[in-house]
């Protein structure tokens, strides 16, 4: 099987166990094998609660479990070190590439906002939301341009804002 087929398969079969689509194996007369998606429907058109140009929202950093998608807009501008779950966070626009996570829900079909993401140390430039991923209750969202010096692990809601070692990144577990 290539590297094609594999791929396709691959994004096939976790299509299925989401619930999205069926997967079907078409046979063509050369005898290679394609995995096809059959029934699909856009279910929803997710969007920021606040946008701005370039906020780069689900440009790389998105992840998909059961129910529950987590967004990121790496590039997003806003100061707050907050998880919001409701309202709409400020947007001022002072900290360009700071960046943030936001979190959907399906109920049935029905797809809804759940959470608005930042971390404890937000800072410009950190690009907070640039990968992301979610299993069960855990969020993981990385920000690549984190400049702390901290190393190891801190448990708990703080982090370093040491801004000493540029392009240091950093992984933020939430729950």
């Amino acid at each position: 099987m290539n590297r094609g087929i594999c791929t396709a398969w691959l994004i096939c079969l976790l299509a299925a166990v989401v619930g999205l689509v069926a997967c079907s194996d078409d046979e063509s007369s050369s005898g290679s094998s394609d995995a096809t998606l059959t029934g699909l429907t856009q279910q929803a058109y997710l969007k920021a609660p606040t946008t701005d140009v370039n906020d780069q929202f689900g440009f790389n950093g998105v992840s998909l479990s059961g129910d529950t998608i987590v967004v990121g807009t790496a590039n997003e501008a806003e100061c707050g070190t907050m998880i919001l779950d409701s309202g709409t966070p400020a947007n001022l626009n002072a900290c360009g590439g700071a960046g943030a996570a936001h979190v959907y829900v399906r109920s049935g079909s029905i797809w809804g906002r759940k959470s608005y993401l930042k971390p404890a140390n937000t800072d410009t430039g950190d690009f907070f939301g640039v990968n992301a991923a979610v299993s069960g209750d855990t969020i993981v969202v990385g920000a690549g341009l984190e400049a702390a010096c901290d190393t190891g692990v801190t448990n708990g809601t703080t982090a370093s804002s040491d801004n000493n070692c540029n392009f240091a990144g950093a992984v933020y577990v939430i729950q």
